[in-house]
This record gives C-alpha cells, sequence and structure tokens, in this order.
C-alpha cells in the first residue's frame, strides 16, 4: 500500500512552490526575494529566499 502523505504537507508544498515561482531574481546582489507573504511558513515579502550561493531561508526547508 501506497504511503499517504498528509493534507497539511501536501497544502505547505504547494505554498512553497507558489511562493517561489513568484519571487523575484536580483541579479545585482544575486539573491531570490519573496513577493509574497506567507504566514503558513512564516516568509514575509522582501524575505531573502535563497542566494546565488545556495544558502536558503530556514523558512523554505522540509519539516523532518
Amino acid at each position: 500500500m501506497p504511503h499517504k502523505r498528509s493534507a497539511y504537507a501536501a497544502f505547505k508544498r504547494q505554498i512553497r512552490r507558489i511562493v517561489l515561482s513568484a519571487s523575484h531574481w536580483d541579479q545585482r546582489q544575486g539573491e531570490c526575494i519573496s513577493t509574497l507573504d506567507a504566514d503558513v511558513l512564516g516568509i514575509v515579502q522582501g524575505e531573502v529566499l535563497y542566494d546565488a550561493r545556495g544558502h536558503r531561508s530556514p523558512s523554505l526547508e522540509d519539516d523532518p
């Protein structure tokens, strides 16, 4: 039987995808900046999601 994921975890993954797809890449600073607020993930507008070196915001990390 396949493993069922929780509906809440699927919802959070979907919100994470939406935030990343709507984000802005600042070429001058080399950072991806959020243009949306996502209270579920703890992301606020203007937060740096990741940079050119690959450092990610703790808000984007998957739950253990």
